[in-house]
């Protein structure tokens, strides 16, 4: 199982990428009107937040990093947890009822460290396997 994911064609892993960070920036730039308002536990969106940043990084890394290198890696890093900051300011410049949020920017930078962390484990074992 393992090994079929990670042997997956290299034009739909990068397909996957770009449709999870399309529904990330779709879902991030809604109006607030137009997000569903259900009644979840404090702190519920945090949460939200990093399960989506670590499977978007884990999804950079399966998609465009066959060799991982920590120069790679790091770069990866750097580029979303941006990304998660410059989506924070754009829903505070787009006057749609968002907000800037320094918790959800802790929960982006969070989730992107975890699922790198978890892509590199799961490579680690993957090449132990062979």
């Amino acid at each position: 199982m393992v090994k079929t994911i990670y042997t997956a064609p290299l034009l739909l892993r990068k397909m996957l990428f770009v449709a999870y960070l399309s529904g990330i920036i779709f879902v991030s730039l809604l109006p607030s009107k137009d997000l569903p308002s259900i009644p979840l536990f404090y702190g519920a969106d945090k949460l939200i937040h990093f399960f989506l940043y670590a499977g978007l990084s884990w999804l950079a890394l399966w998609a465009f990093n066959p060799v991982l290198k920590k120069k790679r890696v790091a770069f990866v890093f750097i580029i979303l947890s941006v990304f998660g900051v410059l989506l924070e300011v754009v829903q505070l410049t787009m006057g749609a009822g968002r907000s800037f949020s320094v918790g959800d920017i802790a929960a982006d930078v969070a989730g992107v460290a975890t699922g790198i962390a978890a892509c590199l484990f799961l490579f680690r074992e993957f090449r132990q396997a062979d």
